[in-house]
């Protein structure tokens, strides 16, 4: 069922066509018909794409009441028709970006993870660990940062081993749609080789309310809002078929 809000946003939209509507179709229209055969209409001439100038048809004075009528229509048309494209491409960008691909290493979820410190930026893969109370690089995967790590105490691995760890603060740390600037984090000396990076713990992730979607290899951020998004996207497609038919 589409809902009052909707159909609200969809007026609105065609409101916006009519304020939009360029005064200049009140003095010259100029018309031609592209490779789709689509008849195109505009103020002026330097408008015109230089293939189609040679068919342009320019009507000033001679156009009548009626003609001048269908023409705005035709416009009004076009341009809230361009407006509920927008705001459709709008809904999906910010589905889109709520959504980060992730990689598996067996039981094991890896997500991207970017790391900026004095203009220069590091891409790592970062494993999802829950029981990881803080965020752990690996130092050697952070060589090109001119990081400044402090002493800050130790660690047990998951191979049983107890690793010293220093402590280091960043610029700037992307993970998804989330930007933490000027957060710490953990560096250890890791050995043995690893397909990630280190480990994203929980002084990120308990901010932050999430979705691993295993069948498509994506984690969702924020799955309440998505559901919000695909849902008003529904309504607002059901709404613009509605009022074509």
């Amino acid at each position: 069922m589409v809902s009052k809000t909707t159909i609200s946003v969809v007026f609105s939209l065609v409101l916006m066509g009519l304020i939009c509507l360029p005064s200049g179709l009140q003095a010259q229209i100029i018309h031609y018909i592209d490779e789709q055969g689509r008849r195109v209409f505009v103020d002026d001439i330097s408008k015109v794409p230089p293939a189609y100038r040679s068919q342009f048809q320019t009507r000033s004075s001679e156009v009548t009441p009626e003609r001048r009528e269908e023409m705005e229509l035709e416009w009004q048309q076009r341009q809230s028709a361009q407006q509920r494209q927008q705001y459709v491409r709008q809904l999906d960008q910010a589905i889109e970006a709520l959504h980060t691909p992730v990689k598996m290493w067996g039981n094991s979820v890896m997500v991207p993870v970017k790391v900026t410190l004095r203009g220069r930026t590091v891409n790592t893969m970062m494993i999802f660990d829950t029981g990881a109370s803080s965020t752990v690089f690996h130092r050697e995967k952070l060589a090109r940062l001119p990081i400044d790590p402090r002493p800050s105490g130790h660690a047990q691995v998951a191979s049983g081993d107890v690793v010293e760890t220093f402590s280091t603060r960043f610029d700037r740390i992307e993970i998804g749609p989330y930007q933490l600037n000027s957060p710490r984090a953990l560096i250890i000396d890791f050995k043995g080789g690893a397909p990630y990076d280190g480990l994203l713990g929980m002084d990120f992730l308990r901010q932050v309310e999430y979705r691993i979607d295993f069948n498509t290899s994506q984690i969702i951020w924020n799955p309440t809002r998505v559901a919000e998004l695909q849902q008003q996207r529904a309504e607002f497609v059901a709404a613009m078929a509605a009022l074509e038919q």
